[in-house]
């Protein structure tokens, strides 16, 4: 610990960090340094999506279309003329 104030104290799982630390080693990530890299990564995923919006569309579902849906259970197999006849 920096502070003197905590020196002597031992919290609990302090030396599985420890344990954790000497197996790892140091280490030093300069995540900074890859910031154009994210940026055009997360821009690259954002053009693709507003393209695959712009070609494809939204499937959009019976709640957003409007409309009713009827379903309707018959107790044996039938014929699907017969059934849209039924429902004109």
């Amino acid at each position: 610990m920096a502070d003197a104030a905590w020196k002597g104290y031992r919290f609990e799982g302090e030396d599985d960090a420890n344990k954790f630390r000497t197996f790892i080693g140091e280490t030093h990530i300069d995540f900074m340094s890859k910031d154009k890299l994210a940026l055009g990564m997360s821009l690259a995923v954002l053009v693709i999506c507003l393209l695959s919006l712009l070609f494809r569309g939204l499937n959009l579902g019976l709640d957003f279309t409007g409309g009713t849906m009827i379903e309707v259970h018959y107790p044996t197999p039938v014929a699907i003329s017969r059934s849209t006849g039924d429902t004109e």
